[in-house]
């Protein structure tokens, strides 16, 4: 699967997984400093893209829960109580 924005349509919410937001980083970074940059897992580069792509699948996994929390059949642990109550 290749980089998705992460979107709410009639089907739930729509992230991308880590890897494909690191691969779309790594990309993206390629386009800027040129493609002979050397991005191997050993690098700081690389490991400086990996923390940003951590990052916002962290997010993503936040917007996930936030919208699985809307309803009293998906919520989770306070969430469902709140709606409960």
């Amino acid at each position: 699967m290749s980089y998705v924005k992460p979107t709410i349509d009639e089907n739930g919410v729509n992230i991308p997984s880590y890897e494909d937001i690191l691969s779309h980083l790594i990309t993206e970074f390629k386009e800027i400093y040129g493609s002979d940059i050397y991005l191997e897992e050993d690098s700081q580069d690389y490991q400086f893209l990996s923390s940003l792509a951590l990052l916002y699948y962290d997010c993503c996994q936040a917007m996930l829960l936030t919208y699985g929390n809307i309803s009293p059949t998906t919520a989770i642990g306070s969430s469902l109580d709140k709606l409960c109550a």
